[in-house]
């Protein structure tokens, strides 16, 4: 989950930095798409988190 977070921070701060984003190689007009990649790893987390209490299970 935090991985998704991270992308979707990251996508953000390049939308509100384009000419520093540019500068490490990064395209601003793929933001977005990191966005969403992001937002696909928030829903898997929940989605495989939702039936465990964070506890190992033998």
């Amino acid at each position: 989950m935090w991985i998704g977070v991270l992308c979707c921070l990251g996508a953000l701060l390049v939308n509100l930095f384009p000419e520093s984003a540019f500068d490490v190689g990064m395209q601003p007009d793929r933001a977005w798409a990191m966005f969403g990649f992001g937002l696909f790893l928030i829903v898997l987390a929940a989605i495989f988190g939702r039936g465990s209490n964070g506890a190992h299970r033998e």
